[in-house]
């Protein structure tokens, strides 16, 4: 009988751009590696993504780290278009806030 146990669980993750998942998790200080032959992304050993099935594999019931990912994640892209663009983007509320205003100027 172990005395450990590994829970495994797989969730819809449907960002597509590799490159944005891989700056958004280093954002939040998750190293990576990518697999373009499987097109999967391993982060941490704590998620695994794969891109071809759009899902993402969370190990020991790791949610809060997913949930942190989906959020660098999109702030990545605000931030990134938002500088194309040429708006000016700035964090609404208190520390750890999702929240973002965007500006032109």
């Amino acid at each position: 009988m172990p005395c450990w146990t590994i829970n495994t669980v797989s969730v819809e993750f449907s960002a597509k751009h590799v490159d944005l998942i891989l700056k958004a998790a280093k954002s939040i200080g998750l190293s990576s590696y990518y697999n373009r032959e499987s097109q999967t992304i391993y982060l941490d050993d704590q998620i695994v993504i794969n891109l071809a099935n759009r899902t993402a594999q969370v190990i020991n019931d790791n949610f809060d780290m997913l949930n942190k990912l989906k959020r660098a994640y999109s702030a990545t892209v605000i931030k990134i278009v938002a500088k194309k663009k040429k708006w000016a983007v700035q964090m609404v509320g208190g520390n750890g806030s999702n929240k973002m205003r965007i500006r032109r100027y």
